[in-house]
């Protein structure tokens, strides 16, 4: 199993960025697009104890001999499905196994071990196995945030970056136009917390500037402190407080 990137570089600049992401790129296709049948292995909290490092040390153990490309992944909250292992030969879907065990490594590569299969990825049947997203735990999620959960090796800054982290980020730092605030408009200043920032009017760029924190702020209602009736630990809100600049 190729060892995961957790390190990313100093990036400084947009370039470097861009080069960076291009590489990860083209790393994640490889895997995808090449000869070797990809063999992923859900690893998390829930699978650990019941074997997922047994499971993928199994794989590990026949990948050379098989032509495999061994990884791990999140688990995709599926519980009950631990340990979940999908295979993806080349120019298939990738089919998905639950309850596997390290001695059923070997089967599963020889088309073995049917029973243990719960859907293929994609919205078509394949081989007679229906698509994954058609099962009642899978069918009614639209996952946004998570999306890549039990997709991407969680240790890879890489394959996180080839899948689009941080594009947030980097539109609004390189791609939003921002428009010029109107003569009458004044900066308006906001604080989370204790942490000061300036923010414009009309999200221009005029006024977006660093202050220092005022003296005093005006007050806002803001929902009053509660206690958490699972936990017993208090839970506060945050005061958000903008005033104008004078």
């Amino acid at each position: 199993m190729a060892q995961p990137t957790s390190d990313l570089p100093r990036l400084t600049s947009r370039k470097a960025f861009d080069e960076y992401k291009a590489r990860a790129v083209e790393k994640w296709e490889a895997i995808w697009n090449g000869d070797k049948t990809v063999v992923s292995v859900g690893v998390g909290s829930s699978s650990i104890p019941i074997g997922a490092l047994e499971v993928l040390a199994a794989f590990e153990a026949i990948a050379e001999k098989e032509n495999l490309h061994v990884r791990k992944t999140g688990v995709d909250g599926a519980d009950w499905t631990d340990v979940q292992v999908r295979v993806k030969r080349k120019g298939e879907p990738a089919v998905v196994y639950r309850n596997v065990e390290p001695s059923d490594a070997k089967g599963i590569i020889d088309g073995k071990h049917r029973s243990k299969i719960i859907g293929v990825e994609g919205d078509e049947e394949f081989d007679g196995h229906k698509p994954l997203n058609t099962l009642p735990f899978y069918k009614y999620q639209q996952r946004i945030v998570l999306q890549d959960v039990g997709v991407i090796d969680p240790d890879s800054i890489e394959e996180a970056i080839a899948r689009g982290a941080y594009m947030g980020l980097y539109r609004a730092l390189f791609e939003l136009s921002l428009r010029k605030s109107s003569p009458r408009s004044q900066p308006r200043m906001c604080a989370v917390g204790a942490a000061p920032v300036s923010l414009p009017e009309s999200s221009g760029k005029a006024g977006a500037r660093r202050v220092s924190h005022p003296s005093s702020l005006p007050a806002i209602p803001t929902r009053a402190s509660r206690t958490s009736t699972r936990t017993g630990a208090s839970t506060r809100a945050i005061r958000i407080a903008c005033w104008k600049e004078s």
